[in-house]
């Protein structure tokens, strides 16, 4: 009885306020991730000959409670996501605000992208989001503090 007793309070220490929902561990380089304003500069697209125009204005924030959010260059953009070992990374129900815009076809293509990276390498000055088997990776520059 003794036993079972530590045990639940180990569990519930280790996990605190994550008990209701599920015990996870953050990779060690999560913290590079998140508050930051992330202007994509870059799309390496293995089935894309050409170079990839990127609107003004292009931005993710990774906020510490899972939440993403930004500029599609026209619509905002906001859903979730979830690292899990040194550089996984998973993004899910991103959305944007339905706004027609010029460059529609940019901002369709990015959603999609989103959806499927899969890992992330993060500095304090660079963001890489790669995508399913390597075809793409969206490159981003620290744009300071998220506001």
């Amino acid at each position: 009885m003794k036993k079972t007793l530590l045990n639940a309070f180990v569990v519930a220490a280790i996990c605190g306020p994550a008990l209701f929902s599920s015990c996870k561990v953050r990779n060690t380089n999560y913290q590079a991730l998140i508050d930051k304003t992330w202007k994509l500069t870059e799309v390496v697209h293995k089935d894309s000959s050409r170079a990839i125009v990127i609107p003004a204005g292009v931005e993710i924030i990774f906020s510490d409670s899972s939440r993403v959010y930004g500029n599609a260059g026209c619509n905002h953009i906001n859903g979730m996501y979830e690292t899990a070992g040194h550089d996984q990374i998973g993004l899910d129900r991103v959305a944007a605000t339905l706004m027609w815009c010029q460059n529609m076809e940019f901002e369709t293509a990015y959603l999609q992208w989103l959806e499927k990276v899969v890992s992330y390498e993060a500095t304090a000055d660079r963001l890489e989001l790669q995508g399913t088997g390597g075809r793409f990776t969206l490159i981003y520059d620290n744009g300071g503090a998220a506001n």
